[in-house]
């Protein structure tokens, strides 16, 4: 199987939110970290392929968690080119 590094940032971000009991959106985190509004839309589009450690520091900074949970490592398989979630929907 194939595997796909995917960012969770706007997960942390939502969970950030409810913990903090506020909206936070794209500006706001622009305006609270530094992060430029393309770095910021990148991340949240999980459209990020290379990772600056300046960037990676102050995502683990923001979202108060460390840098590997920043990431996580999902699966596809190779003869149906689909991740192992979306055939258990299939099956369902």
């Amino acid at each position: 199987m194939r595997r796909i590094l995917r960012n969770r940032v706007a997960e942390l971000v939502a969970i950030k939110a409810r913990r903090e009991n506020r909206t936070i959106y794209k500006t706001t985190i622009t305006d609270e970290t530094g992060l430029s509004k393309r770095t910021v839309d990148m991340w949240m589009a999980n459209q990020v392929t290379r990772f600056d450690d300046n960037v990676l520091l102050t995502w683990s900074d923001y979202l108060g968690c460390g840098i590997g949970d920043l990431f996580i490592i999902e699966y596809e398989d190779p003869e149906t080119k689909t991740h192992p979630d979306e055939r258990l929907l299939d099956i369902a």
